[in-house]
C-alpha cells in the first residue's frame, strides 16, 4: 500500500515539474523541446521499496533518457554526474540531502533538459551544482550551501544556456551564483545570502534575467563583469557589506528596475572606472536606494531615469511643488555628470500621490477664435487607467477641434493604488465676428436734430462695445444701443462703433448722418397772392434746400399737377399750391390765389336818356364786377376820378348833355358807357357851370361795409401734398399753419 502511495506522489511531482517547466520557460524556447519523446519511467532511490537504489548515481547510471528518479528522504553522501536527460526529484528539500563532503562538484550536469527539485545540496570544494555546456535545464525548490572555492560558486553555470533556477536558497558559499559565458538564463524567486564574496557573479554573459530575488548579507550582492544586456528586476538587495550592484569592465546596456537597494555598507551601485573599458548605457529606474552609505557612484555614461520616472533616493531633499510625485530638481549622481532628472518623491511600491493631469492647448472657461488642439498628459509612476472625453465622447489627446461651439473636456486618471484625479475644462470656439447694423434711421440719412439713432449689435458671446462721435473719445456703448442727436449742429456727423466678443473677434463700423433743421425755401414769381391779371401769366416756382427731397415735392394749379414756367391763360380764379420737403422731413407749403380777367366790366347806368328842365342831374350806375375806380367826363376827353362811387351829379347845359362813365376793374380792364340828358327852358335855379358831385356820407359807409364783408368771406384753396385733397382755409397772418381735414398732415403756408 505504501509503495502505491509513493508511486502516486512521484507521478504527481513529475507532472508538476513538467508543468512548471512549461510555464516558466515558454517565453524562451518551445515547450515541446522540454518533453522527452520516450515513455517516462520512475526509478526510486532510498526508501524501503523492493529494487530501490541506495545511491543516486546508481539510479542515474541505470536510467534511460526521459526517466524520473525519485529520491526519498535521507542524506546521500556522494557526488553525482548527470549526463543524460532525466528528472531528479527529492521528496523534501529540507530532508533530502546530497552531501558532497568536500567533493569538487557535488552535482555535475553535462546533459540538456535536466530537471532537479526538492534537494539540499551542501559541502563542496568548488561548486554545489555545476552545469557545463548544459542547456534548457530547470532547478526548483532546492537549498545550496557551503561551497568554498572562490572562483566557482554554489551554483556554477559554465557555457550553459536557457536554464532556470527558481525558488532556491543559496547561502554560506563563496559565491552564491556564478554565471560564466552563459546566456539567456533565469534566476528567479531565490533567496541568496551570507555568501562571503558575491551573491551573484556574472562574467562574460549576456541576456540573463535575475528577478524577484532576496539578496542580502553578502559582500557584493551582484557583480557584473564584462557582461551586457542583462536584466535585474524586482529584487530586494539589502544589508550587503560593500556593494549592492557592482558593474565593471565594458558591461553595457544592462537594465536594473524595481529593485530595493538598501543599507549597503559602501555604495548601493558602483560602476567601476576603467578608462579603456567603460561601462555605458546601463539603465536604472523605479528603484529604491534607501539608507546606503553612498547611494551610487557612476563615472561613465549611464541612464538613471526612463524620461518619465527615475528612482527613489532617501537622501533627496528637494520639493515636489506641483504634486506629480517627481522632484522639482534633478538628483546628481556621484562620480560624473549623470543625473536622475525624475527623482521619485515616494519609494516605489508606496503610492499616496494622485495622478498628475496636465492639459495644454486649452484653458478652462476660455474662448478661442481659432482651431485648438488639446494635449492631455496623465502622469503617475503607477498609472493604471485613464479616461478622456470631449462632450461625453471619447477623445484622443492631440486631436484638433475646429467647429464652433462649447466643449467640455473631461480627464480622469487612476493609479494602481486607487488614487484618482480628474479635471474638467470647459472652452468655447467662436470664429464669428459681431455684427453692427443701424436699425433706424438708415446709414447716410439726413435727419432732424433730436432724432434717435438706433443700432443693433449682435453676438452670442458679446464682450465690449464702444461708440465714438466725430473722432472724439470712445465711450462705453450699452443696450439698447441708441444715440440722441439733441443739440447736434447742422452738418455731417460720423459715428464709429466698436464691438468684440469673448473669443477676441472684433469689428469697427463707421456710420454717417447729416443733421438738417432748416426748412426748404419756396420762391414764386410771375403771380402774387390775391392779384388780378388781364393777360396770360407764367408762374415761376423755385424750391431750394441743400437736402431737398425732390421726389416728394408737389406743385399743383387748381388741384392739377403744374410745371413751373407754364403759361396760364384761362380766365377765372386760380389756386397755385406748392409743397416742399427735404430728406430730414422738414416741410413747408405756399398757396397763391390769383385771378385772370380779360373781359372789360359792364357798367349799367340806371337812368335812361331823358329830358329835364332841371339845371342839375344825378346819374346812378351799377357795375358787373368789382371796380378799382370810376372816371366821369362830359365830353369824353376830360376825365375826373371819382374813386368807387356809383353815382355823380352833373350841371346841365341847355340842350343835349352827354355824360360819360368809365370803370376799371381789378384786372385793369376798362369800359365806358354814356347817358344823354336834354335840358329845356324852365324856371329852376341855374347851377354852376362846373361839375358838382356830392358823395353822401351814408353811401360811403355802405360801400366800405360791402367791401369788408366780401374780404372776410374770401377763402384760400389749398391742395394737401400727401393725399392730394383740396380744402379751403381762412386767410390770416402768415406763415399760416394748415392741417388737412382728410389725412391730418400739417403744413405751413407762407
Amino acid at each position: 500500500m505504501m509503495k502505491k502511495i509513493e508511486i502516486i506522489m512521484v507521478g504527481v511531482l513529475t507532472v508538476l515539474i513538467m508543468m512548471n517547466a512549461v510555464s516558466v520557460t515558454s517565453t524562451h524556447w518551445n515547450v515541446e523541446d522540454r518533453i522527452s519523446t520516450k515513455d517516462t519511467e520512475t526509478i526510486y532511490v532510498g526508501g524501503i521499496g523492493q529494487g530501490n537504489y541506495s545511491s543516486i548515481q546508481q539510479a542515474i547510471d541505470n536510467a534511460s533518457t526521459g526517466n524520473t528518479i525519485f529520491v526519498y528522504n535521507g542524506t546521500y553522501n556522494e557526488s553525482i554526474v548527470i549526463n543524460k536527460t532525466i528528472s531528479l526529484i527529492g521528496k523534501n528539500k529540507s530532508s533530502t540531502i546530497i552531501d558532497g563532503n568536500g567533493a569538487r562538484d557535488v552535482v555535475y550536469v553535462s546533459a540538456d533538459w535536466v530537471n532537479i527539485s526538492g534537494f539540499t545540496v551542501k559541502n563542496a570544494e568548488e561548486s554545489l551544482l555545476h552545469f557545463y555546456g548544459s542547456n534548457n535545464n530547470q532547478v526548483l525548490n532546492c537549498n545550496f550551501s557551503h561551497s568554498t572555492e572562490s572562483d566557482k560558486g554554489g551554483i556554477f553555470l559554465d557555457s550553459s544556456y536557457n536554464n532556470i533556477v527558481s525558488n532556491c536558497s543559496i547561502y554560506n558559499n563563496t559565491h552564491g551564483f556564478h554565471l560564466l559565458k552563459s546566456s539567456r538564463n533565469q534566476i528567479t524567486d531565490c533567496n541568496i545570502y551570507n555568501n562571503s564574496q558575491y551573491g551573484i557573479y556574472i562574467r562574460y554573459v549576456n541576456n540573463n534575467t535575475i528577478s524577484n530575488c532576496n539578496i542580502h548579507n553578502n559582500d557584493y550582492a551582484i557583480n557584473i563583469y564584462e557582461s551586457s544586456d542583462n536584466q535585474i528586476t524586482d529584487c530586494n538587495i539589502y544589508d550587503n557589506f560593500q556593494y549592492g550592484i557592482y558593474i565593471a569592465f565594458s558591461s553595457n546596456n544592462n537594465t536594473i528596475t524595481y529593485c530595493d537597494v538598501n543599507n549597503t555598507g559602501h555604495e548601493g551601485v558602483h560602476i567601476s572606472f576603467f578608462y579603456d573599458h567603460p561601462s555605458n548605457y546601463n539603465l536604472f529606474h523605479h528603484n529604491n536606494f534607501i539608507n546606503n552609505n553612498q547611494s551610487v557612484y557612476d563615472p561613465h555614461t549611464n541612464y538613471w531615469d526612463d524620461n518619465i520616472a527615475g528612482n527613489y533616493w532617501s537622501d533627496y531633499t528637494d520639493e515636489d511643488a506641483n504634486g506629480d510625485g517627481i522632484g522639482d530638481t534633478s538628483y546628481n549622481i556621484s562620480g560624473g555628470t549623470n543625473k536622475d532628472d525624475y527623482p521619485l518623491i515616494e519609494p516605489v511600491g508606496t503610492d499616496t500621490i494622485k495622478p498628475k493631469i496636465t492639459v495644454t492647448g486649452v484653458e478652462n472657461n476660455a474662448y478661442y477664435n481659432v482651431n485648438v488642439t488639446p494635449v492631455i498628459t496623465i502622469f503617475d509612476i503607477n498609472l493604471n487607467t485613464n479616461i478622456t472625453t470631449l462632450n461625453e465622447g471619447n477623445f484622443t489627446s492631440g486631436t484638433m477641434v475646429a467647429e464652433d461651439g462649447t466643449y467640455i473636456l473631461f480627464v480622469q486618471g487612476t493609479d494602481k493604488a486607487g488614487n484618482s484625479a480628474e479635471e474638467t475644462i470647459t472652452f468655447t470656439i467662436d470664429k464669428i465676428t459681431p455684427t453692427i447694423n443701424p436699425t433706424s434711421p438708415a446709414n447716410n440719412s439726413v435727419i432732424k436734430p433730436g432724432t434717435n439713432l438706433n443700432f443693433e449689435i449682435t453676438d452670442i458671446h458679446l464682450n465690449t462695445t464702444t461708440c465714438t462721435v466725430n473722432d472724439g473719445v470712445a465711450q462705453q456703448f450699452s443696450s439698447p444701443y441708441n444715440i440722441n442727436t439733441e443739440d447736434w449742429g447742422e452738418g455731417q456727423h460720423n459715428i464709429t462703433i466698436w464691438a468684440d466678443d469673448l473669443a477676441g473677434n472684433g469689428i469697427s463700423e463707421t456710420f454717417r448722418f447729416t443733421i438738417d433743421g432748416t426748412f426748404p425755401d419756396i420762391n414764386i414769381a410771375g403771380v402774387t397772392n390775391g392779384s388780378y391779371y388781364n393777360t396770360n401769366v407764367t408762374p415761376l416756382v423755385n424750391i431750394s434746400d441743400v437736402h431737398l427731397n425732390t421726389d416728394e415735392n408737389n406743385i399743383t394749379l387748381d388741384n392739377t399737377s403744374f410745371i413751373s414756367g407754364t403759361p396760364v391763360s384761362s380766365e377765372g380764379e386760380h389756386i397755385l399750391y406748392v409743397y416742399a420737403v427735404d430728406k430730414a422731413g422738414n416741410n413747408i407749403s405756399q398757396t397763391i390765389m390769383f385771378i385772370i380777367d380779360k373781359t372789360p366790366p359792364t357798367i349799367k347806368i340806371l337812368e335812361k336818356n331823358q329830358t329835364t328842365t332841371s339845371s342839375s342831374f344825378t346819374i346812378h350806375w351799377w357795375p358787373s364786377e368789382p371796380i378799382q375806380y370810376y372816371e366821369v367826363s362830359m365830353d369824353g376827353e376830360k376825365w375826373i376820378n371819382i374813386s368807387t362811387n356809383t353815382y355823380c351829379t352833373f350841371t346841365l347845359s341847355k340842350g343835349i348833355n352827354t355824360f360819360y362813365v368809365k370803370g376799371k376793374d381789378l384786372a385793369g380792364n376798362t369800359n365806358t358807357t354814356t347817358v344823354t340828358i336834354e335840358r329845356t327852358e324852365g324856371k329852376e335855379e341855374r347851377m354852376p357851370e362846373y361839375l358838382i358831385y356830392l358823395i353822401p356820407i351814408p353811401s360811403v359807409f355802405a360801400v366800405a361795409l360791402i367791401a369788408i364783408i366780401a374780404f372776410l368771406k374770401r377763402k384760400i384753396r389749398i391742395r394737401c401734398p400727401a393725399c392730394k385733397a383740396v380744402f379751403n382755409v381762412k386767410p390770416g397772418k402768415r406763415p399760416l399753419k394748415t392741417e388737412c381735414p382728410k389725412c391730418g398732415k400739417e403744413g405751413v403756408l407762407r
